[in-house]
C-alpha cells in the first residue's frame, strides 16, 4: 500500500499514538514543517525493511502526497505483485485523521 494509506490506518488504529506523535513531530496537514510525523513512522519502516520485516517499493505518489515525484510502498512478506497496489487516490482517502488539520484535501 501507498505511504498515505499506510499511516491513514495506522492513525484510525491507534489515534492516542498517532496524536502523539503528531504532536511532538508535527504534520503538514497542520502546518509545513521539515520533519514531522510522516518522517518519524517513514524511518521506523525503514527500519523495519532492513530487517526484512515489511517490504518497500518506490512508487507513484497520488492524492495528498502527490507533490512528491515517488513515494514509499508498503507490503509484508512474502513479496506481493506491485502491479497491484492500494493507492491513496484509488480509496478515495481524505486526512481527517490528522489531529488539528488545517486544510482538508483526498
Amino acid at each position: 500500500m501507498e505511504y498515505g494509506v499506510l499511516e491513514r490506518e495506522y492513525a484510525r488504529l491507534r489515534p492516542e499514538t498517532f496524536g502523539l506523535l503528531v504532536k511532538k513531530y508535527g504534520h503538514t496537514a497542520v502546518a509545513a514543517k521539515r520533519y514531522t510525523a510522516s518522517a518519524f513512522l517513514g524511518r521506523t519502516l525503514g527500519e523495519l525493511s532492513k530487517r526484512g520485516a515489511i517490504l518497500w517499493h518506490e512508487g507513484p505518489a497520488t492524492g495528498r502526497w502527490s507533490y512528491n515525484s515517488s513515494i514509499s510502498w508498503w507490503a509484508l512478506p512474502p513479496a506481493p505483485e506491485w502491479s497491484t497496489r492500494s493507492s491513496w487516490a484509488a480509496l478515495g482517502c481524505d486526512v481527517e485523521y490528522v489531529p488539528g488539520q488545517t486544510e482538508m484535501e483526498s
